[in-house]
């Protein structure tokens, strides 16, 4: 799964979103690696594919950005935003059906063959 860009690449989002969604705020760099963390390392997501969900996120208005420096070094967080609360869950509701579907799908076409 690890290897499969296209179909992650839709999920991005959704893994950002519920990452902020557990977070008060986080950075780039801890956000990909908690990714990673917790989907056992099965999912690694690269900077060149975070940025641009991040930036489309906050274009929708669902996350803003807070500069700080830390250890003279400036650093963008990431926060979400009450209407990117009510946009994860919407997302989230309609992925976990998708996913209750596609095993439905699976299951019946494994009974089948038996």
């Amino acid at each position: 799964m690890a290897n499969n860009a296209n179909m992650l690449k839709g999920l991005i989002e959704l893994q950002i979103l519920k990452i902020l969604d557990d977070n008060k705020e986080i950075y780039a760099f801890e956000l990909a690696s908690l990714i990673s963390k917790y989907s056992r390392g099965l999912i690694n997501v690269t900077h060149p594919s975070l940025y641009p969900s991040l930036y489309r996120l906050k274009d929708k208005g669902y996350i803003s950005i807070k500069e700080k420096t830390v250890a003279n070094r400036n650093r963008k967080y990431y926060c979400l935003q009450n209407s990117g609360r009510a946009y994860y869950k919407k997302i989230r509701k309609e992925y976990e059906e998708i996913t209750e579907g596609m095993k439905n799908v699976f299951e019946y076409t494994n009974d089948r063959k038996r």
